[in-house]
């Protein structure tokens, strides 16, 4: 007998009732390739490190400010618009991300900055670009600017709020705690902004979109438009509002980076599981599935086989966090009011002869299904074999899956997580 295992994170959030809850799945895999059986799981992968999801998005610019000497700012991104450094700034400083070396850029608060020159940015009215950031701001430094486009600026403002600016002494965004909490630690800043209109806006702090409204003053719908340069640290319409403290990871989109991905870069940025398949905004009460299918890949050179699935740590629940959510349990309890519910579906199998043992269905609907499996605890449970390959030799052998989730309107708030393995076995039993 021959495995392969790959790993499998699952994550599930879930929000107290009326309120936004999202899961994430996300996979390592960790093995020594046997000779006769192979299993590629990279379709439920994550992305190794920060910079991977980032670059998967095609950012126009993406500067990681981890140089340690030298004036200029290198662009990662698919623009090649490398930044001039100058004023007062410090490089080599410990960076935002969880579990990398890369470092980040501390500026002094009087005169450091970042001049970005002429970029691929959106600048006609009514559309979008993205600015994506991770800031340490030290303690009490207020009434700066992380980033700005001419007049178009993410300020705090020094009296509680933090948002957007149209140099008006104008602030549409945020306020209050939140604001305060975001001080000497690092946060995680992603700013969709609409051109003309910034009513239009998201903010997105450490992977959770924020509720807007205007703090102060009244904005200028012509003053709030990117313009093809811009500045990192300070106000691009002056020498004013310096940034005093760390920034690192600065990636420019043109458009909207989708709320699945803010969430994927966050997650990936912190070390938590990271959502390369996303459920999107559920609300608890409700059901919902990927979006994203979960495709293994197989084959076997010598001799028959199988794909199972079951769960690592061997625990009695799918899901563990502060509350328990059960597996899926045919007929009476996934997504039937009132409970919390976790499971997984097959959609397809391809290959020569390639038959599921799971009952396939091609939608994997939100509802009660013959289709929807709970994963057991052990391989040795029949209920884990998922598919199987009579013909030895096969290659490209595939299964495309999908996650379900129910959070039960009374599910404790909180993340929600259990290690998944699946397995290739040679030969099929």
């Amino acid at each position: 007998m021959r495995s392969l295992l790959g790993i499998v994170t699952v994550a599930v959030t879930a929000a107290a009732m009326g309120t936004a809850s999202a899961a994430t799945s996300s996979t390592v895999v960790s093995a020594t390739v046997p000779a006769a059986t192979s299993l590629d799981s990279t379709g439920c992968a994550r992305p190794l490190n920060y910079s991977q999801a980032v670059l998967a998005d095609s950012p126009i610019d993406y500067y990681h400010l981890g140089e340690l000497s030298g004036a200029t700012a290198l662009d990662a991104g698919s623009g090649n618009h490398p930044g001039a450094i100058s004023g007062g700034y410090t490089q080599g400083q410990v960076g935002g991300i969880q579990g990398w070396s890369d470092t980040s850029t501390a500026f002094t608060g009087a005169t450091g900055t970042v001049s970005v020159p002429g970029t691929g940015v959106n600048t006609a009215n009514g559309t979008y670009n993205t600015v994506e950031f991770w800031m340490y701001e030290n303690t009490a430094a207020d009434n700066q600017v992380p980033f700005s486009f001419y007049q178009y600026s993410i300020w705090n403002d020094g009296s509680g709020n933090f948002g957007f600016n149209s140099n008006n002494s104008d602030l549409y965004g945020i306020t209050g705690p939140s604001v305060t909490a975001m001080q000497s630690r690092w946060v995680h800043v992603v700013a969709v902004m609409k051109n003309g209109d910034y009513t239009g806006n998201q903010l997105w702090i450490d992977g959770v979109s924020q509720t807007l409204a205007q703090r102060t003053g009244v904005g200028i719908p012509a003053q709030e438009v990117a313009t093809p340069g811009y500045v990192i640290s300070g106000h691009g319409v002056d020498s004013l509002y310096r940034w005093n403290g760390r920034i690192d990871e600065v990636a420019v989109y043109a458009g909207i980076l989708p709320a699945a991905r803010i969430r994927e870069h966050f997650a990936t940025g912190t070390g938590a599981p990271s959502p390369s398949i996303d459920f999107g905004a559920v609300l608890a009460g409700t059901s919902s599935v990927t979006s994203s299918d979960c495709t293994l890949t197989w084959g076997s050179s010598n001799e028959t086989s199988m794909l199972r699935v079951y769960q690592q740590d061997g625990s009695g629940t799918a899901l563990g966090g502060p509350g328990s959510v059960n597996d899926w349990a045919a007929g009476i309890s996934d997504w039937t009011t009132g409970a919390s519910m976790f499971g997984a579906c097959l959609r397809a199998v391809t290959g020569a002869g390639v038959t599921g043992t799971w009952v396939p269905n091609a939608t994997c609907p939100a509802s009660n299904s013959p289709s929807w499996n709970a994963i057991p605890t052990t391989g040795a449970s029949p209920g884990s074999k998922i598919a199987a390959s009579p013909t030895a030799g096969i290659t490209g052998a595939t299964a495309r899956l999908r996650f379900g989730f129910r959070a039960a309107a009374n599910q404790a708030p909180g993340s929600y997580a259990a290690p998944v393995t699946f397995e290739v076995i040679g030969p099929d039993a």
